[in-house]
């Protein structure tokens, strides 16, 4: 790789490359990783269509004369049993996925309520803009580059504490919105085999994933030992302030450098290979990892695809298969790796689809935007989740209703109605990002209600 592009992905990745000598050196200092809780925010891009998951109203209509919401009836909306609590479903094959360890399907709701989910309904964005919706959705606000829950949750834990742990990445990003307001570096993994190029330099082969290096380990020895000998000199012939801090930084982006690789040399890039390229389990697999070695404090995923201007029904229903299977995954892994009870989980979107069709005609025909969508969350490492809960409501035109203190929707222009802004809100308090924190830098406003108890 020429020097130039080597630079280029280097800066993607969010590692700081500042002279050719000191990428062997530096004896990694020991990890003070962050033990959690870990929080994922999973970004459904383009805007789904809840009323073919939690929120479904069948062949009612909006009032506009323009048709039903949707395609199925009524009486084909599913009443799903779950820990003696009836949801109301959209029919779909979608729901059901066979395990990793094999046998029947499992249904995701049932599979998830294991450790608790809860579904939202009525969540007003109160715009129909992607870029603006997208932010809202992930950050809980439209200022211009306003940091997402992800990174807050990052720099709270892995900078703003005492002692500060040396995560080399507090907050990982696979695409969509990622603003961090310049509190933390975002480190970009839409391409591993890049990071794999970055950190592990000295290995042949493609993606660098051969055990193969181009150095012996007495030639690399000697290497490491020249470079920790000049490594030590340098200091004491820095008379400038700027300079030292600069050498310092480098010390420590190389040793936490060196940490970044040793994960990548425990990965299965076999098991990893297997996974759907690009789908929400490759990024997964790697956010789990780095939140078990304390490499990192929380983790944007990315799922897109979700725009259905034409084939609504068949768009939605593959990308809520994708979606469902890789939550099933996450759960599945976590659990493997010991650490599902440090785990948050927020799925929110742009915001909703329209309420009927723009073909009523046509099966294929696409919808376009509406408001008002729902999210959901699996707060596990809050230890406020609890089988199936249901929160929320909309009418027969998707238009969400006010909700009182105790969560029961209220009469028309009562109560709260439920905003990004009031999620984002209580999920700040629920990370820890309470009054004197960074958070007060960025507030979002919103009404209080306390969603999770």
């Amino acid at each position: 790789m020429h020097r130039r592009n080597f630079l280029k992905v280097s800066a993607a990745a969010g590692l700081s490359l500042l002279s050719p000598w000191s990428r062997h050196a530096l004896a990694a200092e020991e990890l003070q990783g962050f033990g959690g809780p870990f929080w994922i925010t999973i970004n459904l891009a383009g805007a789904w269509d809840s009323t073919m998951f939690c929120d479904p109203k069948g062949d009612l209509s909006d009032g506009s004369g323009n048709g039903p919401v949707n395609h199925f009836t009524q009486a084909e909306i599913n009443q799903l049993n779950v820990g003696g609590r009836l949801i109301p479903l959209a029919p779909g094959s979608y729901y059901n996925h066979v395990p990793a360890a094999g046998g029947a399907p499992v249904h995701v709701l049932q599979h998830l309520a294991s450790r608790g989910v809860t579904l939202i309904n009525g969540v007003d964005a109160g715009l129909t803009n992607h870029r603006s919706g997208e932010q809202l959705a992930m950050a809980g606000s439209t200022t211009a580059n306003f940091p997402t829950l992800a990174a807050l949750v990052a720099f709270n834990n892995m900078v703003d504490r005492d002692p500060v742990p040396n995560g080399p990445m507090p907050l990982l990003s696979f695409g969509g919105y990622d603003g961090t307001a310049n509190l933390v570096p975002a480190t970009r993994l839409s391409r591993l085999g890049v990071l794999g190029q970055i950190t592990r330099p000295d290995v042949i082969g493609q993606n660098n994933r051969s055990g193969q290096r181009i150095h012996g380990d007495a030639r690399q020895a000697l290497i490491a030992a020249a470079a920790s000998e000049r490594a030590g000199q340098i200091p004491g012939q820095m008379l400038l302030p700027d300079q030292a801090r600069a050498r310092s930084q480098l010390f420590v982006a190389r040793s936490k450098e060196q940490h970044v690789g040793r994960l990548l040399q425990q990965f299965d890039f076999s098991t990893f290979d297997e996974l759907p390229a690009g789908k929400l389990e490759q990024q997964a697999y790697v956010a789990l990892r780095a939140f078990e070695g304390g490499l990192a404090a929380s983790a944007n995923l990315f799922l897109r695809g979700w725009d259905s201007h034409a084939f609504n029904d068949s768009t939605q229903a593959t990308r809520m298969g994708e979606l469902f299977s890789g939550l099933i995954y996450i759960l599945d892994e976590a659990e493997a790796l010991g650490i599902a009870d440090r785990i948050n989980i927020v799925v929110g979107s742009d915001f909703g689809r329209s309420t009927y069709y723009k073909d009523q005609s046509n099966p294929n025909s696409g919808k376009d935007h509406h408001s008002v969508t729902s999210w959901m969350s699996m707060l596990w490492g809050s230890g406020v989740e609890n089988g199936v809960r249901v929160v929320g409501e909309t009418t027969d035109g998707v238009v969400a209703r006010g909700l009182g203190p105790d969560l029961q929707p209220m009469p028309e222009g009562q109560g709260v109605v439920l905003t990004p802004a009031t999620l984002h809100s209580e999920l700040r308090s629920l990370a820890g990002l309470t009054e004197g924190t960074i958070a007060d830098q960025f507030p979002v406003g919103g009404d209080s209600l306390r969603i999770w108890g």
